[in-house]
């Protein structure tokens, strides 16, 4: 098993790199985002445009940037609101996903939240209360996400309004 798993990382990192995405997620005033190439036109503009817009209403996105080694752009189908319980309390339906793969060595911040290495999964919906969710505890500092016990069944998410994700469908 651990053997699949250690070819099956080194396949993606192959495939990432021979695909430029790894050294391509540009730079913080020129952040760059991959995009699932299997999405529609239309979903390929929604997921990229609501990756434009965390970054620019997350401040430590942008401050960060150069600690990322990948950045890549995605939809979500409603089944994934719905297992969090967002489609419920927020009204989401299908949301939007910016993955970004933190380096092993970034920047202190980054070390002291404990952030080196992870991959870390912004998922963001429109519906009534458009926002992000993330689900690792550490990575609420990307974007200064509020936890919030009250989601979810009492055991609470890390959830943040921002309202110009209303768009996504």
């Amino acid at each position: 098993m651990f053997l699949r798993v250690v070819l099956l990382l080194l396949g993606l990192a192959v495939v990432a790199s021979s695909d430029g995405r790894a050294d391509s997620h540009g730079t913080a005033n020129n952040p760059k985002i991959a995009i699932n190439e299997r999405l529609s036109e239309a979903d390929r503009a929604m997921a990229l445009k609501a990756a434009q817009t965390l970054i620019d209403a997350c401040a430590p996105l942008r401050e960060y940037w150069d600690d990322f080694e990948l950045t890549e752009a995605n939809m979500a189908d409603v089944w994934r609101s719905e297992g969090i319980g967002l489609a419920e309390s927020h009204g989401w339906g299908r949301m939007a996903t910016l993955t970004i793969k933190v380096k092993d060595r970034p920047s202190v911040d980054l070390i002291r939240w404990r952030l080196f290495g992870h991959t870390v999964e912004f998922l963001m919906g429109g519906g009534r209360i458009p926002g992000v969710h993330v689900q690792k505890d550490a990575a609420w500092h990307l974007c200064n996400i509020p936890f919030q016990p009250e989601l979810a069944d009492g055991y609470g998410q890390y959830v943040k309004t921002i309202r110009t994700l209303g768009f996504i469908e």
